[in-house]
């Protein structure tokens, strides 16, 4: 597969007059992907053990994004 460039997004976060967010790289992903998702964010903790016990976070999207403009491949 050939890149085409660094994934790049502009985002707004609510109605037309809400701020406008430009992601690059591995958070533009995570961002479309959370749009994918569906209207939740929140973050929720959830520990885990194993070798290096400790918590990680499920994110969840809750606020209307509406996605701008994407340049660029996914990572």
């Amino acid at each position: 597969m050939t890149r085409t460039g660094i994934l790049t997004i502009r985002a707004r976060a609510g109605d037309d007059g809400g701020r406008v967010v430009t992601a690059r790289g591995r958070k533009a992903w995570a961002l479309l992907a959370l749009v994918a998702a569906g209207e939740r964010i929140e973050t929720v903790r959830e520990p885990h053990g194993g070798p290096f016990p400790g918590e990680h976070a499920r994110y969840m999207l809750r606020s209307a994004v509406r996605v701008l403009d994407r340049t660029g491949d996914a990572p």
